[in-house]
């Protein structure tokens, strides 16, 4: 028998390669032999995800605050759980909270530019693909996003287009953006374009 710790990397490694039984198998092995560790329910949550099983999920995650997980962290738990359900607010809530305590968290913008996208928060969505375009710096948007759904594994790749298409989005607003502002600088008095004449020589010039 491999030791608790143990037990709880090969789940993660399993849960990684996307091999659900076999990491069912590895953290519940990890738990009997240490049921006060609270990581390993967190673990056990993401897994009881992949299997459709939610409520299960919030059970475990109720589970790991109990043993002593900080509040913080398992907000980013409650948050895929509760957009597993469906509960958009209740996900939305947990996510914003998380953000605001590890503000540099990729996967935590990630998961808030999806619902706000759902939830048809404009501004909200606006600034969250800003602080995302920051965080990933010159990384791929493609990469970031796939390495997302390994590590995480619960963004599928539906949600990956949700995402992609609602950062397009935000993109075509900002171009959208600027073609009025050039057309209100056209419309300005003293402006040349759009009039069909040169502008007007000052005083003294030729």
């Amino acid at each position: 028998p491999h030791h608790p710790p143990t037990y709880h990397v090969m789940a993660k490694i399993m849960l990684y390669q996307d091999r659900i039984a076999e990491a069912q198998h590895d953290i519940n092995q990890a738990i009997m032999g240490c049921r006060d560790c609270w990581e390993f329910h967190l673990t056990h949550s993401l897994i009881l995800l992949k299997t459709g099983d939610a409520d299960g999920a919030l059970n475990a995650i109720d589970r790991a605050s109990r043993l002593g997980a900080g509040d913080n962290r398992v907000d980013y738990f409650k948050g895929e759980a509760l957009r597993f359900k469906n509960d958009l607010p209740g996900a939305l809530l947990h996510f914003e909270r998380y953000q605001t305590v590890f503000p540099d968290s990729v996967t935590g913008a990630i998961a808030l530019i999806e619902l706000y996208d759902l939830l048809d928060r404009r501004k909200a969505l606006e600034n969250g693909v800003k602080q995302l375009i920051r965080l990933i710096d010159e990384d791929r948007l493609d990469d970031v996003l796939l390495k997302y759904h390994r590590e995480a594994n619960t963004l599928d790749y539906s949600r990956i287009k949700t995402v992609v298409q609602a950062i397009k989005r935000v993109l075509r607003w900002q171009i959208e953006d600027l073609d009025q502002l050039a057309v209100h600088a056209d419309q300005e008095p003293g402006s040349s374009k759009g009039t069909g004449r040169a502008p007007a020589h000052l005083p003294g010039r030729p």
